[in-house]
């Protein structure tokens, strides 16, 4: 599964991710500093998306018993 992150700004995916800071720290991205939000709510975006992407239609096939039902 792929999950793409990209600025909202300038589309590109080049992000300053800060160390120690939790999931309080500001995201920005590298390229043209747009503050994409805090650590914490990145994580909860790409954890949604991931459960977005996983859903499928499951298709449902007839099984054929031995005794017709």
């Amino acid at each position: 599964m792929r999950i793409e992150l990209a600025c909202a700004v300038c589309g590109k995916n080049r992000f300053a991710f800060p160390e120690g800071g939790g999931d309080s720290a500001i995201v920005a991205c590298e390229d043209c500093g747009h503050v994409m939000g805090s650590m914490g709510e990145l994580k909860q975006a790409v954890s949604d998306a991931v459960i977005t992407k996983s859903r499928k239609p499951r298709i449902h096939r007839k099984q054929n018993n031995i005794d017709g039902r």
